[in-house]
């Protein structure tokens, strides 16, 4: 997995693809301030002309950026980016609909309404 795959999955995996604004912070917060064009560029796939190699520092930077967004949202009373352990049960029956097929995704049903985002 290349540095622009690893990054684009983060930003689809926290839901940031909607908030280029906060991405933008992140990397200023990490230390390494990009522009929008960059950002555009680093979130482009291979196959695009405006596709540019994230760097590893880039990368690096936006995780300490995200770190930091983190730990500060964390001091203010709110969890960012936290996942819920599945049930034995839900992991089990997870893993077993994975097995018996790669191609779908399987839903898992909550007792516990969805929340915000």
């Amino acid at each position: 997995m290349s540095p622009n795959d690893c990054f684009r999955t983060v930003l689809h995996l926290t839901g940031l693809t909607k908030h280029a604004d906060l991405v933008l912070a992140l990397f200023t917060l990490g230390g390494l301030p990009i522009s929008a064009s960059r950002l555009r560029s680093l979130r482009s796939v291979p196959s695009n002309s405006s596709f540019k190699a994230m760097q590893p520092q880039e990368l690096d930077a936006f995780f300490q950026g995200l770190f930091l967004y983190r730990d500060a949202q964390a001091q203010q009373g709110h969890q960012v980016f936290q996942f819920r352990p599945l049930a034995p049960e839900q992991l089990a029956t997870l893993m077993a609909d994975q097995d018996q097929t790669s191609t779908s995704t399987p839903t898992i049903e909550s007792k516990e309404p969805p929340q915000p985002t």
